[in-house]
């Protein structure tokens, strides 16, 4: 690899707002998490990525779309965009399914869309699948010891993440 890195984190907030480095003294990791990211500034953003030529490519993104009223199909269209050509670069992608919020409307737009990301993980051999909603959520709602504000992340969430995105590294 170019650079020798372990990993890149690619997403929304809720990537940039974590301390990956710390979390991951090991490895060295990236960090192209930018608050606000939709689909289409992920598209638009690729190119970085490929420059980095990483191991690992950890993708967290869509929440912003879903909340901006993005047609469901528009934004599956741009996040399939995104794992192709991450995949065909032969990065190792993992694929973390959307979190819950503390928001039902939300949160209804998530468990579609999460059908979406499973299906096609199911037809895409190579590709990991993370599901974090398991132990950040109860009954599709994001709990309350892992949350700032019912959307974003605090410390404890992304320490839990952490573990469970290492053992897929």
């Amino acid at each position: 690899m170019i650079n020798n890195i372990d990993v890149v984190f690619l997403g929304d907030s809720l990537l940039a707002r974590a301390k990956w480095e710390q979390l991951f003294v090991s490895k060295k990791v990236i960090n192209l998490g930018v608050d606000g990211s939709t689909t289409k500034d992920i598209i638009s953003r690729m190119d970085k990525v490929v420059e980095l030529q990483p191991k690992n490519v950890v993708l967290l993104v869509g929440i912003n779309d879903l909340n901006l009223y993005m047609p469901l199909d528009e934004v599956f269209e741009n996040y399939k965009t995104i794992v192709e050509k991450l995949d065909n670069h032969g990065f190792n992608v993992i694929i973390i399914q959307l979190l819950y919020t503390q928001m039902n409307a939300l949160n209804t737009k998530v468990t579609v869309f999460n059908q979406f990301i499973q299906h096609y993980v199911k037809e895409h051999q190579g590709l990991t699948l993370l599901n974090l909603n398991d132990i950040l959520s109860e009954q599709k709602i994001l709990k309350e010891c892992f949350t700032t504000d019912g959307l974003h992340l605090n410390t404890p969430a992304y320490e839990v993440m952490a573990k469970r995105i290492e053992k897929l590294l």
